[in-house]
């Protein structure tokens, strides 16, 4: 399905974090994106998405130019639960997210991402960190991916 324009195709952070936070939802985890306003309850999990590094790899637009169709991306989602209230739900909450994120092929589809594709999750690290003074702990989960434009995702020439 061909994006509307160029501006929309090229908006990766906000595609993206919007596919995670709409799979994490429908796995009931209570999910953020980087700008949302949101009061947080915890549980909860925010996500965000940084556009990495281009690869060398073209594709063809409908007009028949060649783009940068292919990125490097690191998504950090950080788990917040308060130890008085949901403690035992933290170590829960970072199997499961792995465990979906693992499955991106299976979860990650063109119903979430109708003008991306994602070729690559590999987690890069966990950081565990302890807010005393608001009784909360933290997961920061760190991964890599690789995400394309789709070939038939090329606005139509005008």
């Amino acid at each position: 399905m061909p994006s509307s324009d160029f501006q929309t195709l090229y908006q990766f952070e906000d595609a993206i974090e919007s596919a995670v936070k709409t799979l994490f939802t429908n796995n009931s985890i209570t999910a953020y994106r980087q700008r949302d306003n949101n009061t947080r309850v915890t549980p909860a999990v925010d996500i965000q998405f940084s556009t990495g590094a281009a690869t060398e790899h073209l594709g063809y637009t409908c007009d028949g130019k060649l783009r940068p169709d292919t990125w490097n991306g690191s998504l950090q989602i950080r788990i917040v639960t308060t130890r008085s209230k949901n403690d035992a739900s933290h170590s829960t909450l970072r199997g499961k997210i792995r465990n979906l994120l693992y499955s991106f092929e299976d979860n990650l589809t063109r119903t979430l991402l109708p003008h991306h594709s994602i070729s690559r999750v590999m987690e890069t690290g966990t950081t565990p960190e302890i807010e005393a003074d608001e009784d909360h702990d933290i997961s920061s989960i760190s991964f890599n991916l690789v995400f394309a434009i789709r070939p038939d995702a090329w606005p139509v020439a005008t």
